[in-house]
């Protein structure tokens, strides 16, 4: 846990986070991990991506919660598109970045993506960036 938040907030240029939440460690240490260590890898990179002050605080998803207090077996939820997701985590890291996608802070830098692919895939995804999006945020008069 702490090594993939030492190095992720080097790659995303933040500050050395030093202390994290005690409800998240709890939470991380009870959690049954069905998924490998990538499922704990991109957990810490959306904590950092909506880190702002304070110890980091990771936000379990709900299926998570529920998959941590029971033991019981359930019919899996069926999963969202994964365009649907990809779409909702480039938009959320629009939102973090101000709407930049270039530069120190743009969404590309905390992607890990080249500025030309995520601008590629958010065209494919059908989601707004530049003079479009200007546009479609105006409210109408």
């Amino acid at each position: 846990m702490r090594h993939f938040v030492k190095i992720k907030s080097l790659a995303m240029n933040k500050l050395p986070i030093t202390e994290i939440d005690r409800t998240a460690l709890h939470w991380l240490e009870n959690y049954p991990w069905p998924g490998n260590v990538r499922e704990l890898e991109n957990l810490v990179e959306r904590a950092l991506i909506l880190h702002n002050t304070g110890p980091l605080v990771i936000e379990p998803f709900e299926s998570e919660i529920e998959c941590a207090a029971s033991s019981v077996s359930r019919k899996a939820q069926r999963p969202d598109p994964l365009s649907q997701v990809v779409a909702s985590h480039i938009q959320q890291a629009l939102a973090y970045a101000g709407g930049r996608i270039e530069g120190q802070g743009g969404a590309a830098e905390l992607l890990e993506e080249h500025p030309s692919t995520l601008r590629a895939r958010m065209r494919r995804l059908g989601i707004p960036f530049g003079r479009k999006a200007k546009t479609a945020v105006q409210p109408e008069h």
